[in-house]
């Protein structure tokens, strides 16, 4: 899966929560840098793309918290802190799918 694709995956899952949320343009999703190393680890296996989209879920979390989102849509600081949460919970419940329990653990 390419960097923008995993991107688009949690795009794809905003647009499955809908309103209130929305996703930006894409022009201004970056670079998923942290998913891309994770990918490549040692651990990951045939399973990249699907550790990619975890650790860029839970960095969009930490994005709508403490800095600007890439995927989301500017959002009421409420609204954005409520969705930083969701973007955790989705990047935990991928983990959990991956059967990873040490890791899920360490996170949860």
């Amino acid at each position: 899966m390419s960097p923008a694709a995993t991107l688009e995956r949690l795009a794809d899952r905003v647009r499955e929560e809908g309103p209130p949320l929305a996703v930006a343009d894409g022009s201004s999703f970056g670079s998923p840098s942290l998913g891309d190393l994770v990918a490549a680890g040692p651990r990951t296996g045939d399973r990249g793309a699907d550790y990619a989209f975890v650790v860029e879920a839970v960095r969009e979390g930490y994005l709508c918290h403490y800095g600007s989102p890439r995927v989301l849509e500017a959002a009421d600081q409420d609204l954005a802190l409520l969705a930083g949460d969701l973007f955790y919970a989705i990047g935990i419940s991928g983990l959990a799918q991956l059967d990873d329990l040490e890791s899920t653990g360490i996170l949860s």
